[in-house]
């Protein structure tokens, strides 16, 4: 219940954080534990993407023609999407999901070092996906909580981290 000696203000806040709490993703479903990696082996970005892309093509996650347009967007246009951060992605014909890869060493990305990878697959009109990239932007935006990322020794420490920064179940 809600007191009736609330003021303007009050109500304007208790709005926000309801509209806040209706836009929250609940990413459980498409960032799973089997899909973040520690590579700790320093290499190049087309054999780090095929490593990736080849684990999903053997848990048939994409298709041997999503891993080609994953490639093809990557002649077209840089992915990183923050310093330090890339984010290869293509549209995919299954559920939308995300793949991390945290790299101790940095791999050159285009012109940039790069330590976090965040692989996107996304079904084309899939609504909730586009609300938590809004969420994961917020978080790669901020240099030092990439940084913390990037130190992430697990999966655990790593959604722990992510969690600490924006309040809420990220993954």
């Amino acid at each position: 219940q809600l007191s009736p000696f609330l003021n303007e203000q009050d109500c304007k806040l208790l709005d926000d954080i309801i509209a806040k709490l209706s836009n929250t993703v609940s990413a459980k479903s498409i960032c799973l534990p089997n899909h973040f990696y520690i590579l700790n082996k320093p290499g190049r970005k087309s054999h780090l993407l095929n490593y990736l892309c080849d684990r999903l093509l053997q848990e048939g996650r994409i298709t041997e023609k999503e891993k080609a347009d994953i490639f093809a967007r990557e002649t077209l246009v840089s992915t990183e999407i923050a310093p330090r951060v890339a984010m290869p992605h293509c549209i995919i014909q299954g559920p939308s999901f995300l793949v991390f890869a945290i790299l101790p060493n940095p791999v050159i990305w285009d012109q940039n070092k790069v330590n976090l990878i965040v692989l996107g697959c996304f079904r084309q009109g899939d609504t909730e996906i586009k609300q938590l990239l809004k969420q994961l932007y917020k978080v790669v935006s901020d240099r030092k909580q990439v940084d913390r990322m990037i130190g992430c020794k697990s999966y655990e420490e790593f959604i722990e981290v992510t969690n600490d920064f924006i309040g809420e179940e990220l993954c």
